[in-house]
């Protein structure tokens, strides 16, 4: 069973610190341990499989980010693998609020998040016909099926990763918070994602710290909110990836 902390907020600073540092660590470095394997790896032999298929006119022309088709350098393969790290972080956080939101079962909040990331992420990357990666590159298919069960991987890995850390006894809950905020905010690499990451720990403490705000976030209302909330971001994705690919 995942460990959730259940204490009403505590007087001490340190108390506090710790009960927020530990889930946001867990998710980050989850989140960023997947997006780095997920999109940095696998993503780039999905992108050399795509480049590999696609007709000989295409090789050496410009992606919709710039990239070149069918070359492969050390220097864009890192600016990939750290874009797909923070991005990967920042769904690791995402993570907290989804399993917020859905039902008690590690199984059930782990396909859930799947889903959201599956679908967010699919109607985010697939695009209609008018743009180069999904106009000109071929096989239509394959492209977009890897960017939909790329970032369905992520939200599947991040959440098991995720669970396995937060889970009673395992070495993560042994760490130090003084070694755990600093970590969880270095692997969102990026300034901003790494601001974002220093706002989310700041309201975290704010929400542990005042009985009102702490008693709101474990209401049932806030939670019938965010799983309306979920539900509305996971249809929106599914319809936009329907109206791409019928396009």
């Amino acid at each position: 069973m995942a460990s959730v902390d259940t204490r009403v907020p505590s007087r001490s600073l340190a108390d506090r610190v710790g009960v927020v540092a530990r889930p946001f660590a867990a998710a980050t470095v989850a989140g960023a341990a997947s997006g780095l394997f997920v999109g940095g790896v696998l993503g780039r032999i999905g992108m050399r499989v795509i480049a590999a298929l696609s007709p000989a006119g295409t090789q050496g022309l410009l992606t919709d980010d710039g990239a070149a088709v069918g070359a492969i350098t050390v220097g864009g393969s890192l600016v990939l693998a750290g874009f797909t790290t923070a991005l990967g972080a920042v769904g690791g956080l995402a993570y907290l609020g989804v399993r917020r939101v859905l039902p008690g079962s590690r199984r059930i909040r782990m396909l859930g998040f799947g889903l959201f990331t599956g679908a967010a992420g699919g109607g985010l990357f697939v695009h209609d016909t008018t743009l180069f990666d999904f106009g000109v590159l071929r096989p239509h298919w394959f492209s977009v099926s890897l960017f939909v069960l790329l970032p369905l991987a992520h939200g599947l890995l991040a959440s098991w990763l995720c669970e396995y850390l937060l889970s009673t006894g395992s070495w993560f809950q042994r760490l130090p918070v003084p070694v755990l905020l600093p970590v969880g905010i270095l692997v969102l690499v990026r300034p901003e994602t790494m601001i974002l990451g220093v706002v989310v720990v700041l309201a975290g403490l704010v929400v542990t710290s005042v009985p009102l705000l702490f008693d709101l976030w474990r209401s049932r209302p806030l939670t019938m909110v965010g799983a309306a909330v979920y539900v509305a971001v996971v249809a929106f994705g599914l319809f936009s990836l329907a109206r791409d690919i019928a396009a």
